[in-house]
């Protein structure tokens, strides 16, 4: 894997390379990436891919270019460091364009666990072995994967800027199913230590088996338990929508002119924080700056947005170290975002619930208008009914058609208890289960 040494010879070649005349940059990731993916109770794929790449970005003038390799020879860097300087000759100045950033300072982070690293095909075979055991047992098949990946990034550039970091994580997940239904558990983070496959497969047929023969229930808002994998979709769409200052600034963001606002429900807190033991974060952003902890909302209130180099000088202010690449399409993007817990749990909100539907997951969500963040999507791997504090049927699979900005103004508990959920660029968010009012079902679904 690479070191730290690795990055900064290969970047002083391409900076030798480049010459005096422009700013030069090298961002190479090296990135391990092993699978076993089951279905119908059977291994039916295992793959390990690996892979070291290297982007080489000159800057001049507010023009920039940027040429990627896979191969690091003399003459490679060589021939590619030379493209992207002829490639500068055709580019139009920008007069957004910011230069690169000098040298910075880092805080340590702890995020590469050798046994996560170091998971065999044998080990997954054999969890995954005995996930399917149990699902077999209750007379189910069985779907889901088991991943591990590990992952070292470096950042140099001919200004003295020097980023390193290494992690690793995981994902696990099983789907068991019946002829009519199915239910779903996972678990992602950074060491593997915590996960036992088997559980995921217990959940997973339970939920299956609970949601046996489902039925239909009528359109309407029903008071809805969100599970941490559906209160993450949620954020995702925050984050990509919402959180980033490109639409902030652009006025096409729900948190556009509405900073000091009471948007969400007082018990509703949502920060970007990269440092949080489980937000499987980085010390440093794609442009080299150093991640701050973003307070987004606070008890509800709209705080602030993040922001990239560019965005931070159309808005006068400083980057907080959310650039990521291409930034100047998509904008920076607020990739760990974290909600606070509150004093529940799931069984505590399934049985203060007199009538309502409890959530599994959501997929295939959509925004209709981005501005309310009203989105429509549909339920999966186990909905179900509950009345007078219990669980008592499954039903079908429903669509949504509701805003998330005013869903989550009507928070009513949240979990004590959190779970990680993988999102963008290696990210990911830190959610607990969340029980909402008159949440939104605008129609069952045939899928």
């Amino acid at each position: 894997m690479l070191t730290t040494n690795d990055a900064r010879a290969i970047a002083k070649k391409v900076f030798a390379a480049c010459g005096n005349k422009v700013q030069a940059e090298t961002f190479i990731i090296d990135h391990v990436n092993a699978l076993t993916r089951y279905a119908n109770n059977s291994i039916s794929q295992n793959v390990l891919q690996s892979s070291v790449d290297m982007s080489i970005k000159v800057f001049d003038e507010n023009k920039t270019a940027k040429v990627s390799i896979t191969r690091f020879d003399d003459a490679s860097i060589k021939e590619a460091a030379g493209r992207a300087i002829e490639m500068l000759k055709f580019q139009a100045p920008d007069p957004e364009a910011v230069p690169f950033a000098g040298a910075q300072k880092y805080r340590t982070m702890n995020s590469w666990d050798a046994a996560t690293a170091g998971v065999s095909p044998e080990q997954r075979a054999d969890a995954i072995t005995k996930a399917v055991a149990e699902c077999r047992s209750r007379g189910l098949q069985s779907f889901g994967i088991f991943s591990n990946s590990s992952v070292a990034m470096a950042l140099e550039n001919s200004k003295g800027l020097s980023a390193f970091h290494q992690a690793t994580s995981f994902d696990c997940s099983c789907t068991a199913s019946t002829e009519d239904s199915t239910g779903w558990a996972g678990l992602a983070g950074q060491r593997v230590a915590r996960l036992v496959p088997a559980d995921l497969a217990c959940t997973a047929a339970e939920k299956a088996l609970t949601c046996k023969s489902p039925v239909a229930l009528d359109p309407g808002r029903y008071d809805v338990i969100l599970e941490p994998a559906a209160v993450a979709d949620l954020l995702a769409f925050m984050s990509y929508q919402g959180f980033g200052a490109l639409p902030f600034l652009e006025g096409r963001s729900f948190m556009s002119g509405k900073i000091g606002n009471q948007l969400l429900g007082k018990n509703v807190t949502i920060a970007d924080d990269a440092f949080h033991p489980e937000a499987n974060g980085m010390p440093f952003d794609f442009e080299g700056i150093p991640k701050q902890t973003v307070s987004l909302i606070d008890k509800g209130v709209a705080k602030s947005v993040v922001y990239d180099g560019r965005t931070a000088r159309k808005a006068g202010t400083v980057s907080t170290g959310h650039g990521i690449p291409e930034s100047a399409t998509f904008g920076p993007i607020a990739v760990n975002l974290v909600m606070s817990g509150g004093d529940s749990s799931l069984d505590k909100m399934i049985a203060s619930t007199k009538r309502g539907v409890l959530v599994t997951e959501f997929h295939y969500s959509n925004v209709i208008d981005p501005l309310r963040l009203l989105l429509t999507g549909m339920t999966r791997n186990g909905t179900f009914l509950v009345e007078d504090g219990k669980i008592t049927k499954g039903i079908k699979n429903m669509r949504f058609t509701e805003s998330v900005v005013e869903a989550l103004s009507r928070v009513e508990s949240l979990s004590k208890d959190t779970m990680f959920r993988s999102g963008f660029f290696g990210g990911g968010f830190v959610v607990p289960a969340v029980k909402i009012k008159d949440f939104n079902f605008s129609s069952e679904t045939k899928f």
